[in-house]
């Protein structure tokens, strides 16, 4: 699984989220079901409905965030220049 084209993630992001997303303990927010919530997000990606791809994209990545240590947060702030 990729970040989708044309959103400008920081080198090495997705990589990361998605390692992180693998590291247990994940019962119900795993790295599969990730993966079923950013292919809705697709969908609706598709139908060019998204206000902000980017944004939606990261808040749907990023809804389990709390597992991700605090170096990951920061190069995720740092990906979307906040």
């Amino acid at each position: 699984m990729r970040a989708p084209a044309g959103l400008p993630l920081a080198a090495g992001w997705w990589e990361d989220l998605e390692s992180r997303w693998s590291q247990p303990p994940r019962a119900y927010h795993s790295i599969d079901h990730l993966r079923e919530v950013l292919g809705h997000w697709g969908e609706v990606d598709r139908a060019g409905l998204w206000a902000d791809r980017l944004t939606s994209f990261a808040a749907l990545c990023l809804h389990d965030a709390e597992r991700l240590e605090e170096r990951a947060k920061a190069n995720i702030r740092e990906a979307l220049g906040m």
